[in-house]
């Protein structure tokens, strides 16, 4: 217990360390702004109408909603999901119950979600660190650094990435514990828990985070196969796993009229939302200069590496790592027609396997040994860090294509190793009540259960306010598919250049007749 509180506490004031020097509470239009709608119309307006969070950030012009459609029911449409919102309700609401006259998104409130963040990623890393043996410094700052994770915890926290880094730390936390004998000699058997509440409540929310999330469940189910679990365990999963998932069905319900939302709705050109199977993206994901997890984050490889001499050490650990991994990088190369993930630092969709990504590491250094592993892993975190200096001096771009060579010039650029100014948040006094409910939900951790079953029925509620129709202002015509038209123009425009840059003169012209069919939809709505 007492090298579990030593962990605990560095790595919690290393994170705080390098929020106090780093962090920027930014918004990303629109992803930043819906995901956290949920929970900024709960609790200021009661009801699940979006119209004026999204004015609040210049997402509506002349009555027209950009990037979300208004749904039959005359709401506005949110396919992001609830989780963030859930996992945050609890700083949230205690910093509104103390600052009033605020309009919940900026200021105090935007410095409190980002800060947040910080402590659900310092919270998985320390998750992470119960199950690393030895050589616990090496893997978590080679994660924390060589993964897309450090730049979405300081530099653009305000989104799920955090969120859903800790939602997995928490499957893992609930499938294995270190047994307390093992833990005081200094070894690493772990013993299961026997309560499937907790590990279907944790996947539950991963889904409710992110919707990619679901590719887990063939690890969890045969990991608990493997363990021999009790059918009572697998009931009480299921139960628990059901309430962030029914949270978000009464959501979109109140949204769509259909508790399955955006999964069956949309109004991109295909008449949905998400457009998964229109190209199998399998190597690019991991390999592509277009936000590729290798080529943007190489100390991947070494995790992967690392899961499998550590299978021997650990076969269930290891297999739910390999088998989460696998389902995320099928889903992230299949299911998503964008497979490079918008505006994204690397390979931004791996970013919540950070826990499985430090077991892998820590495994390799002990079968190498310190000094190899040390030899290997620095370049390849420095090839990282330097992307994001790269990034945050702006010789990169985020939005688009960039080849390889981009890659190389822009890190060996005299531009990106200028002295870049960083813009930190001076609201540090938001940490006061994130440390103060941190301490009371780890005390009250039991009551999960209780604490999801309360947010069910705050979500419920406030569905059934949510107004049945659209604002006076707002041009029902344009804004039932414009919004989503011009976002998939956008994206479309970005696969053009992508296939352009690499020679494929049919992706070329079929991209480009699906823009021109856009271009013609819009002019029929703008009559």
């Amino acid at each position: 217990m007492r090298d579990a509180a030593r962990c605990a506490g560095w790595i919690f004031a290393a994170h705080a360390l390098c929020g106090l020097i780093l962090l920027t509470p930014a918004y990303i239009r629109p992803d930043s702004v819906a995901t956290y709608s949920y929970l900024r119309s709960m609790v200021f307006d009661r009801d699940l109408s979006f119209y004026n969070e999204w004015a609040m950030f210049g997402l509506t012009r002349n009555g027209v909603t950009f990037f979300s459609e208004v749904t039959p029911t005359g709401a506005l449409a949110n396919h992001w999901w609830i989780g963030t919102s859930m996992l945050a309700a609890p700083f949230y609401v205690a910093l509104w119950l103390f600052v009033r006259g605020s309009d919940g998104f900026f200021g105090a409130y935007g410095s409190l979600l980002a800060w947040s963040s910080i402590f659900f990623t310092a919270a998985a890393m320390w998750v992470a660190c119960l199950f690393i043996r030895s050589h616990r410094a090496i893997a978590i700052i080679a994660t924390t650094l060589g993964t897309p994770l450090f730049w979405y915890t300081f530099r653009y926290p305000l989104g799920t990435h955090a969120a859903g880094t800790l939602c997995v730390a928490l499957i893992f936390a609930s499938l294995f514990v270190e047994d307390r004998q093992s833990c005081l000699s200094g070894q690493t058997r772990l013993s299961v828990l026997h309560g499937g509440a907790l590990v279907g409540l944790a996947a539950g929310l991963a889904i409710a985070t992110r919707l990619q999330h679901f590719v887990l469940i063939p690890a969890i189910v045969t990991v608990a196969i493997v363990q021999r679990r009790t059918l009572r365990w697998w009931i009480e999963a299921i139960s628990a796993g059901a309430l962030p998932i029914a949270a978000q069905a009464i959501a979109w319900f109140a949204i769509y009229g259909t508790p399955l939302g955006p999964l069956t709705r949309g109004a991109n050109l295909q008449g949905v939302t998400w457009m998964p199977f229109q190209h199998i993206a399998l190597a690019e994901v991991l390999f592509s200069s277009y936000h590729g997890l290798l080529a943007w984050s190489p100390i991947a490889g070494v995790a992967i590496a690392g899961w499998v001499v550590g299978w021997r050490r650990n076969r269930d650990l290891a297999l739910t790592c390999i088998l989460m991994f696998a389902g995320e990088w099928l889903a992230n190369g299949t299911f998503d027609r964008y497979f490079w993930g918008g505006m994204s630092f690397g390979g931004r969709r791996f970013v919540d396997l950070a826990v499985p990504f430090a077991l892998g590491i820590a495994w390799f250094v002990e079968r190498v040994g310190t000094w190899i592993a040390v030899a290997i892993v620095t370049p390849l975190v420095g090839w990282s860090v330097a992307m994001m200096v790269a990034a945050q001096a702006n010789t990169i771009s985020l939005a688009r294509y960039v080849s390889g060579s981009q890659l190389f010039a822009a890190v060996f650029s005299i531009e990106t190793w200028r002295l870049t100014p960083l813009h930190t948040d001076r609201n540090w006094f938001v940490l006061l009540p994130i440390i103060a409910v941190a301490a009371v939900m780890f005390v009250l951790r039991r009551y999960a259960i209780v604490y999801a079953a309360i947010f069910v029925v705050a979500v419920a509620i406030c569905a059934a306010r949510t107004p049945a129709r659209a604002p006076a202002d707002i041009d029902l015509k344009k804004s039932a598919r414009m919004g989503p038209l011009l976002d998939e123009r956008r994206l479309l425009g970005d696969e053009v250049d992508w296939a352009r840059a690499r020679g494929d003169a049919a992706r070329v012209r079929a991209t480009s007749g699906e823009i021109a069919a856009i271009d013609r939809a819009l002019v029929e709505i703008s009559r």
